[in-house]
């Protein structure tokens, strides 16, 4: 982590803690460029504007600008989320609201400084009729490929999106896929996920959610399955520290425990709850050991919000996943032929036309030729982001 990365975390700290750290040497264009590939800048422009040297910053008002902007867009977003989300009630249907807006209530005063481009909610496949009529009423197309009803359990989700309101909804039927063992076992987490959900408040309207202890335990889920990939962020570890501040008493965490060793991720908690308590400011008890969060935050600093900043990691993504959920020799077969679920998961069409695999095999594979082909500078940092990322996967012992 360089020094900007590091007075982006102070930043981050001061805002989140109402604190005042100073910030060393600060180099407020890199800071703030770094806080957009976090998709963090109206937290991080809170914590930079307590700082002295703030006030020498030229670029300020312009700044000042793009955060009023971003803050609006959020304020819309969350109207048009609270609007939709009542006629789905009044509709018979009972979404179950995942990360977004609750993530967003737990950030207290800084709750539309969280910005999120999309709500993603959890439907039952029988309620999906009901939905689509609503989503449509109000204005919302789909995005995807159609999938036929009885098809729907067997994908993750279908977005739909509202142009004029500039927001996209993210229709979950199930958390992720069941391309590999680990996956299989995370979703096995969920299961009555309607029969215990809770409700959480936001200007006095009331949202269902997952229970306290399912919701933590997806919310690292959703770390973990973007580490594995393309690599994670900071902005969900932060969600993931604001939603044990809030619900901490709430939370079983022999549960927790159990979850994430399961999926062989103990080490990499330990590491995430390290960089919460030494970089964020929090004091949260680290139930696992701690390994190496500065190599852990060196990766987050050049993964973005999702590893989808760096084109580079992108196409690592390719290696690191296949790595995780794979041994031996199936490994490579997986990595050239992944399964028909896995593929459904990404190309929805293959619901409903499963023989149109091998096609998307072939898709898939020459977007892999064309990674292993490319030489020179690119191609030399594709090779250090693999190599990095699987070392680190190797140093959680997520590859055994």
């Amino acid at each position: 982590m360089d020094l900007q990365m590091k007075n982006m975390c102070i930043a981050v700290k001061n805002a989140l803690h109402n604190t005042a750290d100073t910030l060393e040497n600060p180099d407020f264009d890199l800071i703030f460029e770094y806080a957009s590939r976090q998709s963090l800048l109206p937290v991080v422009y809170e914590g930079c504007s307590r700082d002295r040297a703030f006030g020498t910053y030229k670029s300020s008002q312009q700044l000042m600008n793009r955060i009023f902007s971003v803050l609006s867009v959020q304020a819309q977003r969350t109207d048009a989320f609270e609007e939709l989300y009542g006629k789905l009630i009044e509709g018979g249907v009972k979404p179950l609201v995942l990360k977004g807006l609750l993530c967003r209530s737990t950030y207290g005063e800084l709750c539309d400084h969280r910005s999120s481009g999309d709500e993603d909610i959890m439907i039952l496949p029988e309620d999906f009729q009901k939905a689509k009529v609503i989503l449509a009423d109000n204005g919302y197309v789909l995005e995807d490929e159609y999938v036929a009803e009885e098809n729907l359990s067997k994908i993750q989700e279908l977005s739909y999106i509202n142009s004029e309101k500039r927001l996209r909804i993210e229709l979950h039927f199930n958390f992720f896929s069941d391309s590999n063992d680990k996956l299989k076992i995370i979703n096995r987490y969920f299961e009555n996920k309607f029969d215990d959900a809770v409700t959480f408040q936001v200007n006095g309207k009331n949202y269902y959610t997952l229970e306290y202890t399912k919701n933590y335990i997806y919310l690292f889920f959703h770390i973990y399955k973007h580490f594995i990939s393309s690599g994670v962020g900071l902005r969900p570890m932060m969600d993931l520290f604001m939603f044990e501040k809030a619900y901490g008493e709430q939370i079983d965490w022999d549960k927790v425990e159990k979850a994430i060793k399961d999926i062989s991720a103990w080490k990499l908690y330990g590491d995430i709850i390290a960089i919460g308590n030494r970089y964020l400011g929090f004091d949260f008890k680290n139930r696992s050991a701690v390994t190496d969060p500065e190599m852990l935050i060196d990766d987050i600093q050049n993964a973005g919000t999702f590893g989808i900043e760096s084109e580079a990691l992108a196409r690592s993504s390719l290696f690191t996943t296949t790595a995780v959920s794979h041994k031996g020799i199936k490994r490579y077969i997986r990595f050239v032929f992944p399964e028909l679920s896995y593929m459904q998961g990404h190309y929805p069409i293959l619901c409903d036309k499963p023989k149109l695999l091998p096609l998307y095999w072939v898709r898939r594979l020459a977007y892999g030729v064309v990674f292993l082909l490319r030489k020179g500078k690119d191609g030399e940092k594709d090779n250090q982001f693999s190599g990095k990322r699987i070392k680190l996967l190797k140093k959680y012992k997520m590859t055994e």
